[in-house]
């Protein structure tokens, strides 16, 4: 699917923001575990976005759950009856148990498809944070503390509540907000007016956060270490 990223295609299949396309909406991914097949988070961690935006908003959903459950009985009918020849009863039989298995997949992706109607990939949320991470490693300060600030609250809060494990490079720690005050003679001042905390009260002021397995970027080199890094990781959970 990473061919298709930055399309609403994309978002539609694998269920993630629309908006950024950095993390699930849904609070379990597998759509299978039917006590979470619907349960979506209120917010994307990464860019903010709002994914309910009214109360009923997933109503919409229902009407295109009808044309998607057609594609998935057409696929099945065109399959059993003109493919493999099978009998109009036994092809009955198929399409209603196609139907029944199928039913948390096709009421996730009619979720997706309503939700990406209203939004659409922001490519300037990748490209700032390639920018932002370049300039902040040439010691531009406004630069540290965006740098910072994007990975705090996203990454910050999966650490402290345990969702998940963070892969990557040590942020830069740049924790607070500075207003300056000019003086008469040309000079100034600096005073901090504002710092962020990760939702368990931790600070990266100086610091930065750390990561849970280390993996320098490779934005100079044109690698995805830190994807590979996760691949790696992946692979070792899940054949133990």
């Amino acid at each position: 699917m990473e061919i298709f990223e930055g399309t609403k295609v994309y978002s539609v299949f694998t269920g993630k923001c629309p908006v950024c396309q950095n993390e699930s909406m849904y609070e379990e991914p597998n759509p299978y575990k039917l006590h979470s097949t619907l349960k979506m988070k209120e917010r994307c961690s990464h860019c903010k976005t709002k994914y309910k935006i009214e109360p009923s908003f997933f109503y919409g959903a229902m009407y295109v759950s009808y044309p998607v459950g057609l594609v998935f009985a057409i696929a099945t009918f065109v399959l059993a009856f003109l493919i493999f020849d099978l009998s109009l009863i036994t092809t009955y039989c198929a399409i209603v148990v196609v139907m029944i298995l199928s039913l948390p997949l096709i009421l996730r992706i009619s979720r997706n498809i309503w939700i990406n109607f209203f939004m659409s990939f922001d490519k300037n949320n990748k490209i700032a944070e390639k920018w932002w991470t370049l300039a902040a490693k040439q010691g531009l300060a406004n630069a540290r503390f965006y740098n910072g600030l994007m990975y705090l609250l996203g990454p910050g809060a999966i650490q402290d509540h345990n969702r998940g494990i963070l892969i990557g490079s040590n942020t830069f720690g740049k924790g607070s907000a500075n207003v300056h005050i000019g003086l008469t003679d040309g000079s100034g001042i600096y005073f901090t007016i504002a710092r962020w905390y990760t939702p368990n009260g931790r600070m990266i002021e100086g610091s930065g956060l750390k990561p849970d397995m280390l993996v320098e970027d490779s934005l100079e080199t044109g690698q995805d270490l830190v994807l590979e890094k996760a691949k790696e990781y992946l692979s070792t959970a899940i054949a133990r």
